[in-house]
């Protein structure tokens, strides 16, 4: 087998002395005009072939040192290598994971690995924990994890199956929607995240808090940091504070908090309205604040004029929801919407346009509420977003007219 040497998709391989002299050595025997000769460590050509070979094994060593200080430009396990040198290493794939409400009889097992499945029967959600029995009220709430790895989507209300029959429960449900797993994480995106976080290897920055979060918690699909190093408050954020936002279920709470205490300074205090006690290594409490994402629910209005040239589908309103879905709510969008976006009204004509027949938008009205099924106060202005605020999309919010 032939094997490459220098710069390859799996990073730097190096010449080795043995392998240069092997390589002099079948170049003299093939060369018409030397011929063969002795090269044994004994003659003239085997010493001269020695010396050759340990400098040319030297500048594959100097190569080697240039490689490894690489630049931006590394992918794959060249990047992997670059940043595991500054203690960064690539995200795994995550389950995506979901508190799911289980009702049965006082005293009955959930036993482990017990399985549910969302309504349309596409994704499994498993209990990895402990065996544990339904207390007196007869209802239990627990973490399960997806069984794919990525971004698996569970609508609150949509993980309604048992798929594990257990003698006592009888029902399942998830009140909140999932949080969202992840894909291994990219070059690019692992490229960002090392240079956003270069600058904190003591621990103490924003950026290096946000890699240790996202890299030593396991549950957090995502993270903001911000800090307030004035004298007085700004906004929501205490002065000399730091301010932590992650997406995460409350089973992982109490991870994140400890987390965050372990990498913020001494003498810099924390915000936000949730909290939890955690300690230092001597077995000292303390309160250490941070906030979650909340869910903003969208609801568009559209009054849409139609072509006389271009045919509009008969599915046309379905397609037009489906593209403003997939616009604004697909994880792997370029498009979509991650906490803390504000919703600009005018980025509706992407995927409204996207379907052929459109002539013009007669009404274009968005509205926001903090619950699905309050009534919305529609208007034409743009909904602008916070640190903490999560639009979230969904089909039976999108009202459509043709004419």
């Amino acid at each position: 087998m032939t094997i490459s040497y220098g710069v390859t998709d799996s990073g730097f391989v190096n010449k080795t002395n043995d392998v240069i002299l092997s390589e002099i050595e079948a170049a003299i025997t093939a060369s018409p005009i030397i011929g063969v000769h002795r090269q044994d460590v004994d003659s003239v050509f085997g010493q001269y072939n020695r010396i050759i070979a340990m400098k040319a094994a030297e500048l594959w060593e100097v190569a080697q040192d240039i490689y490894t200080a690489r630049t931006i430009a590394a992918r794959g396990l060249a990047l992997d290598d670059m940043c595991n040198r500054v203690q960064i290493y690539r995200l795994p794939p995550a389950q995506s994971n979901v508190d799911i409400l289980i009702t049965g009889t006082p005293a009955s097992t959930v036993p482990t690995g017990f399985t549910a499945q969302d309504s349309n029967n596409s994704n499994l959600w498993i209990y990895s924990g402990d065996p544990i029995a339904i207390p007196g009220g007869g209802t239990l709430t627990l973490n399960f994890d997806s069984v794919a790895y990525g971004y698996i989507v569970g609508l609150t209300g949509n993980i309604n199956k048992i798929v594990t029959t257990t003698a006592g429960i009888s029902s399942v449900v998830n009140n909140s929607d999932a949080t969202l797993g992840r894909l291994i994480e990219t070059d690019n995106e692992l490229l960002v995240r090392f240079l956003q976080s270069r600058s904190g290897l003591g621990l103490a920055t924003p950026a290096a808090i946000r890699n240790r979060i996202l890299q030593d918690v396991t549950g957090v699909a995502w993270c903001a940091v911000y800090f307030n190093n004035t004298d007085t408050a700004d906004g929501a954020i205490a002065a000399h504070s730091v301010n932590v936002i992650a997406d995460c279920q409350a089973s992982v709470e109490q991870a994140l908090a400890q987390k965050i205490f372990d990498c913020v300074a001494g003498g810099i205090s924390t915000s936000g309205s949730e909290s939890k006690t955690v300690q230092d290594a001597l077995g000292n409490s303390y309160t250490t604040k941070y906030d979650k994402p909340y869910d903003v629910y969208v609801h568009i209005n559209l009054v849409l004029l139609l072509s006389t040239r271009v045919p509009f589908p008969s599915n046309g309103v379905d397609l037009i929801k489906a593209a403003i879905m997939s616009y604004y709510a697909d994880p792997l969008s370029a498009s979509k919407m991650n906490i803390g976006d504000s919703l600009l009204v005018g980025t509706l004509n992407v995927p409204i346009y996207s379907i052929p027949g459109i002539q013009d938008i007669i009404t274009r009205q968005v509205a926001s509420t903090s619950a699905p099924g309050d009534t919305p106060v529609y208007g034409t202005t743009d909904l602008l977003g916070s640190n903490t605020a999560r639009y979230n999309f969904d089909l039976s919010r999108i009202h459509i007219s043709v004419s």
